[in-house]
Protein backbone atom coordinates (compact mmCIF):
# COMPACT_ATOMS: atom_id res chain seq x y z
CA UNK A 1 0.00 0.00 0.00
CA UNK A 2 1.18 3.61 -0.77
CA UNK A 3 0.16 6.51 0.71
CA UNK A 4 1.13 9.73 -0.26
CA UNK A 5 -0.03 13.48 1.32
CA UNK A 6 1.49 16.79 1.24
CA UNK A 7 3.77 17.53 4.04
CA UNK A 8 3.14 21.44 3.91
CA UNK A 9 -1.45 21.29 3.86
CA UNK A 10 -0.29 18.87 6.94
CA UNK A 11 -1.75 21.89 9.67
CA UNK A 12 -1.76 20.69 13.65
CA UNK A 13 -5.39 20.32 13.39
CA UNK A 14 -5.41 18.26 10.11
CA UNK A 15 -6.75 14.62 11.33
CA UNK A 16 -4.00 12.93 9.19
CA UNK A 17 -1.48 14.97 11.29
CA UNK A 18 -2.82 13.46 14.66
CA UNK A 19 -3.31 9.72 13.32
CA UNK A 20 0.44 10.07 11.20
CA UNK A 21 2.62 9.15 14.27
CA UNK A 22 0.38 5.86 15.51
CA UNK A 23 1.15 5.04 11.78
CA UNK A 24 4.55 5.19 11.93
CA UNK A 25 5.11 3.42 15.32
CA UNK A 26 2.34 0.69 14.87
CA UNK A 27 2.38 0.29 10.75
CA UNK A 28 6.29 -0.94 10.82
CA UNK A 29 6.40 1.06 7.53
CA UNK A 30 8.99 3.03 5.84
CA UNK A 31 8.56 6.93 5.13
CA UNK A 32 10.07 8.86 2.98
CA UNK A 33 10.34 12.70 2.80
CA UNK A 34 10.69 14.12 -0.58
CA UNK A 35 12.96 16.74 -0.03
CA UNK A 36 13.05 20.57 -2.65
CA UNK A 37 14.97 20.36 -5.75
CA UNK A 38 18.51 22.03 -5.51
CA UNK A 39 20.72 23.69 -7.98
CA UNK A 40 21.82 20.14 -9.20
CA UNK A 41 18.75 18.61 -9.80
CA UNK A 42 16.99 21.84 -11.71
CA UNK A 43 19.83 21.60 -13.20
CA UNK A 44 19.84 18.23 -14.30
CA UNK A 45 16.16 18.49 -15.06
CA UNK A 46 16.76 21.49 -17.44
CA UNK A 47 19.05 19.39 -19.54
CA UNK A 48 17.30 16.24 -20.05
CA UNK A 49 14.28 18.30 -21.36
CA UNK A 50 15.86 21.13 -23.21
CA UNK A 51 19.11 21.56 -25.52
CA UNK A 52 20.28 25.04 -24.45
CA UNK A 53 23.72 27.16 -25.07
CA UNK A 54 26.12 26.63 -21.51
CA UNK A 55 25.23 30.30 -20.74
CA UNK A 56 21.02 30.22 -21.38
CA UNK A 57 20.94 26.83 -19.12
CA UNK A 58 22.53 28.61 -16.20
CA UNK A 59 20.50 31.32 -16.52
CA UNK A 60 17.14 29.40 -16.68
CA UNK A 61 18.36 27.15 -13.52
CA UNK A 62 19.02 30.22 -11.49
CA UNK A 63 15.68 32.01 -12.71
CA UNK A 64 13.71 28.32 -11.29
CA UNK A 65 15.68 28.30 -8.34
CA UNK A 66 14.83 31.96 -7.08
CA UNK A 67 11.44 31.62 -8.42
CA UNK A 68 10.34 28.22 -7.61
CA UNK A 69 12.50 27.67 -4.73
CA UNK A 70 13.15 24.21 -5.35
CA UNK A 71 9.00 23.10 -5.29
CA UNK A 72 8.74 20.83 -8.51
CA UNK A 73 4.80 21.54 -9.18
CA UNK A 74 5.87 25.61 -8.94
CA UNK A 75 9.47 24.19 -11.18
CA UNK A 76 7.04 22.56 -14.32
CA UNK A 77 4.39 25.47 -14.32
CA UNK A 78 6.98 28.22 -14.56
CA UNK A 79 8.66 25.73 -17.58
CA UNK A 80 5.25 25.29 -18.84
CA UNK A 81 4.34 29.02 -18.84
CA UNK A 82 7.85 30.28 -20.13
CA UNK A 83 7.15 27.86 -23.35
CA UNK A 84 3.40 29.45 -23.17
CA UNK A 85 4.96 32.72 -23.42
CA UNK A 86 7.66 31.89 -25.98
CA UNK A 87 10.87 32.96 -23.90
CA UNK A 88 11.45 29.26 -23.67
CA UNK A 89 11.17 27.70 -27.68
CA UNK A 90 11.84 25.37 -29.81
CA UNK A 91 14.43 26.52 -32.39
CA UNK A 92 16.30 24.20 -35.21
CA UNK A 93 19.32 23.63 -33.39
CA UNK A 94 17.70 23.18 -30.14
CA UNK A 95 15.85 25.87 -27.84
CA UNK A 96 16.25 29.50 -27.29
CA UNK A 97 15.58 31.21 -24.25
CA UNK A 98 14.76 34.58 -24.42
CA UNK A 99 14.91 37.32 -21.24
CA UNK A 100 14.29 36.25 -17.83
CA UNK A 101 13.63 40.02 -16.80
CA UNK A 102 10.15 39.68 -15.65
CA UNK A 103 8.48 36.67 -13.46
CA UNK A 104 5.75 34.62 -15.55
CA UNK A 105 2.83 33.41 -13.21
CA UNK A 106 1.34 30.70 -14.28
CA UNK A 107 -2.64 30.21 -14.20
CA UNK A 108 -3.04 26.99 -12.89
CA UNK A 109 -0.54 28.12 -9.88
CA UNK A 110 -2.27 31.78 -9.42
CA UNK A 111 -5.41 28.87 -8.75
CA UNK A 112 -3.54 27.24 -6.21
CA UNK A 113 -2.75 30.74 -4.34
CA UNK A 114 -5.85 32.24 -4.69
CA UNK A 115 -7.55 29.00 -2.87
CA UNK A 116 -5.08 29.48 -0.15
CA UNK A 117 -5.96 33.22 -0.02
CA UNK A 118 -9.29 32.36 -0.14
CA UNK A 119 -9.53 30.81 3.74
CA UNK A 120 -8.94 34.24 5.26
CA UNK A 121 -11.42 36.54 6.33
CA UNK A 122 -11.21 40.15 3.60
CA UNK A 123 -9.17 41.88 6.21
CA UNK A 124 -6.65 39.11 6.74
CA UNK A 125 -6.24 39.22 2.91
CA UNK A 126 -6.34 42.87 2.68
CA UNK A 127 -3.29 42.25 5.39
CA UNK A 128 -1.32 39.91 4.19
CA UNK A 129 -1.31 42.21 0.12
CA UNK A 130 0.08 45.05 2.64
CA UNK A 131 3.04 42.39 3.80
CA UNK A 132 3.35 41.27 -0.28
CA UNK A 133 4.19 44.89 -0.86
CA UNK A 134 6.55 45.36 1.99
CA UNK A 135 8.75 42.35 0.55
CA UNK A 136 9.80 38.44 0.62
CA UNK A 137 10.54 39.15 3.95
CA UNK A 138 8.43 41.65 6.47
CA UNK A 139 9.37 42.64 9.44
CA UNK A 140 6.26 42.95 11.79
CA UNK A 141 6.55 46.15 13.32
CA UNK A 142 7.07 47.83 9.91
CA UNK A 143 4.09 45.48 8.87
CA UNK A 144 1.54 46.41 11.35
CA UNK A 145 2.55 50.20 11.29
CA UNK A 146 1.85 50.26 8.02
CA UNK A 147 -1.46 48.14 7.84
CA UNK A 148 -2.24 50.08 11.20
CA UNK A 149 -2.59 46.59 13.09
CA UNK A 150 -2.22 45.72 16.89
CA UNK A 151 0.06 43.30 17.87
CA UNK A 152 -2.72 40.49 18.96
CA UNK A 153 -4.54 41.21 15.39
CA UNK A 154 -1.43 40.88 13.62
CA UNK A 155 -0.22 37.30 15.81
CA UNK A 156 -3.46 35.70 14.87
CA UNK A 157 -2.89 36.89 10.80
CA UNK A 158 0.67 35.50 10.85
CA UNK A 159 -0.93 32.44 12.32
CA UNK A 160 -3.68 31.80 9.87
CA UNK A 161 -1.51 32.32 6.96
CA UNK A 162 0.58 29.98 8.37
CA UNK A 163 -1.66 27.32 8.66
CA UNK A 164 -2.61 28.39 4.82
CA UNK A 165 0.92 27.71 3.96
CA UNK A 166 1.34 31.86 2.83
CA UNK A 167 3.81 33.02 5.32
CA UNK A 168 6.46 31.31 7.84
CA UNK A 169 7.49 32.98 10.65
CA UNK A 170 11.22 34.09 10.82
CA UNK A 171 13.52 32.02 13.99
CA UNK A 172 13.97 35.09 15.85
CA UNK A 173 9.67 35.94 15.81
CA UNK A 174 10.67 39.32 14.21
CA UNK A 175 9.81 38.78 10.74
CA UNK A 176 7.88 37.04 8.63
CA UNK A 177 8.28 35.34 4.73
CA UNK A 178 6.37 34.33 2.19
CA UNK A 179 6.61 30.40 1.91
CA UNK A 180 7.28 30.99 -2.13
CA UNK A 181 8.77 33.64 -3.83
CA UNK A 182 5.54 33.20 -6.33
CA UNK A 183 3.07 33.37 -3.42
CA UNK A 184 4.49 36.82 -2.70
CA UNK A 185 4.46 37.86 -6.23
CA UNK A 186 0.19 36.48 -6.54
CA UNK A 187 -0.49 38.62 -4.22
CA UNK A 188 2.03 41.35 -5.35
CA UNK A 189 0.38 40.94 -8.94
CA UNK A 190 -3.08 41.08 -7.70
CA UNK A 191 -3.25 44.62 -5.97
CA UNK A 192 -4.33 47.29 -7.97
CA UNK A 193 -1.49 49.24 -9.26
CA UNK A 194 -2.65 52.49 -7.90
CA UNK A 195 -3.05 51.04 -3.85
CA UNK A 196 0.05 49.46 -4.43
CA UNK A 197 1.59 52.71 -5.21
CA UNK A 198 -0.08 54.11 -2.32
CA UNK A 199 1.30 51.17 -0.12
CA UNK A 200 4.75 51.64 -1.49
CA UNK A 201 4.85 55.19 -0.67
CA UNK A 202 3.31 54.09 3.04
CA UNK A 203 6.15 51.67 3.37
CA UNK A 204 8.91 54.27 2.24
CA UNK A 205 8.13 56.66 4.48
CA UNK A 206 7.73 54.53 7.50
CA UNK A 207 11.17 53.73 6.68
CA UNK A 208 12.49 56.66 6.31
CA UNK A 209 11.47 57.94 9.39
CA UNK A 210 13.43 55.49 11.60
CA UNK A 211 17.09 56.28 12.71
CA UNK A 212 19.93 55.36 10.08
CA UNK A 213 17.74 54.09 7.37
CA UNK A 214 18.54 51.94 4.79
CA UNK A 215 18.60 54.32 2.19
CA UNK A 216 18.18 51.09 -0.53
CA UNK A 217 15.05 49.37 0.87
CA UNK A 218 13.25 53.73 1.07
CA UNK A 219 14.75 54.05 -2.67
CA UNK A 220 12.38 50.48 -3.74
CA UNK A 221 9.68 51.69 -2.39
CA UNK A 222 9.66 55.38 -3.34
Amino acid sequence: LLVTYRGDELTRRHPFAMQLPELVREGAGLRLQLRRLDVAALGALVAARYRLPVSDEARLVAYLDQHAEGNPFFTMELLHALHEEMVLRPVAEGWALGRLDRVVLPSLLRQVIDGRVARLDEAMQRAIAIAAVIGQEAPLALWAEVAGLDDETLLTIVERAGDCRLLDATPDGRSVRFVHALTREALYTGVTPPRRRRWHQQVGETLAAVPQPNVDSVAYHF
